[in-house]
């Protein structure tokens, strides 16, 4: 389980996404309207927030210029991680050929 299995499924969708430079992330959308997704395995349900070893996908988005604060959803399966990114850019009104375009000085 890896977020690989995410990127399949972005692009067997067609939905354009960037990846981040370490790989540990990507993004679809641009700034101020985009969402995140990432693996974890924090229980942010406990005070001490442990790691728990076993990882799922965390989908954060967010329309920066409406609030400060993300919103954010976890997922299981890539299915559902899928299922949480279209509502997202759904919410965000995000096309599937959005990406955010990194510029280099």
């Amino acid at each position: 389980m890896d977020l690989k299995e995410i990127e399949k499924l972005l692009k067997k969708k067609a939905i354009m996404y960037k990846k981040s430079y370490d790989e540990s992330e990507v993004s679809i959308g641009r700034y101020p309207k985009y969402i995140i997704v990432y693996m974890a395995d924090i229980d942010y349900t406990l005070p001490d927030y442990p790691h728990t070893g076993l990882f799922y996908w965390i989908v954060s988005w967010n329309d920066w210029e409406k609030s400060s604060t993300p919103k954010r959803n976890q997922a299981y399966t890539p299915a559902e991680a899928i299922k949480i990114i279209k509502q997202a850019m759904q919410e965000l009104g995000i096309s599937k050929n959005t990406i955010q375009e990194t510029l280099f000085f």
